[in-house]
């Protein structure tokens, strides 16, 4: 799901002129606004990708928020979303946000650049809005819900993984 999101995001990326990516940025600005755990992770864990996923006008949009942290995890909150008709501004967050704490295993580095990540299935949680302000209130410990993070040396290739700036990989793709 996360890897589809962010091929259908790049793919709308190279078939729309530049001024897109502004009110995309925009978009992802307002999302702050509205969406204060965004910034929460970031406080806590780092800095976190932010990203909207759209795949058509007939599938709900969703907001997504990602970061590596403590060198084997990878943390995601995901709610639902409208945006603007320009795809400038985040105009309501429809239901509750989710969030998905795995632990990744090994990260795959491919010839052509890209990555993967494969992930222990055994430490996969899955948690609501109410789980994640019991971890804001006591300031990223994960153990505040019942979650034991391992501690120890980093999963080889994590420390590479940094957040994607949407701008670069607009760059980097034609823009017709």
């Amino acid at each position: 799901m996360r890897i589809v999101t962010s091929i259908v995001l790049l793919a709308l990326l190279g078939c729309v002129r530049g001024s897109f990516l502004d009110r995309y940025k925009m978009a992802v600005k307002s999302g702050f606004k509205k969406i204060p755990e965004a910034a929460q992770i970031e406080q806590l864990l780092g800095e976190a990708d932010h990203f909207i996923s759209y795949s058509g006008p007939n599938v709900p949009q969703e907001w997504n928020t990602e970061v590596y942290f403590g060198g084997r995890y990878e943390f995601t909150m995901q709610v639902e979303v409208e945006v603007s008709y320009d795809f400038s501004a985040i105009t309501k967050v429809k239901g509750e946000p989710k969030f998905y704490l795995s632990e990744v295993s090994r990260v795959r580095h491919y010839p052509n650049g890209t990555w993967g990540n494969d992930y222990d299935g055994n430490n996969e949680r899955h948690f609501g809005r109410a789980e994640s302000r019991k971890i804001v209130d006591a300031k990223g410990d994960f153990s505040a819900i019942g979650i034991k993070l391992k501690q120890g040396p980093a999963v080889r290739g994590i420390p590479g993984i940094v957040p994607r700036s949407l701008e670069k990989e607009a760059n980097a793709h034609e823009v017709s």
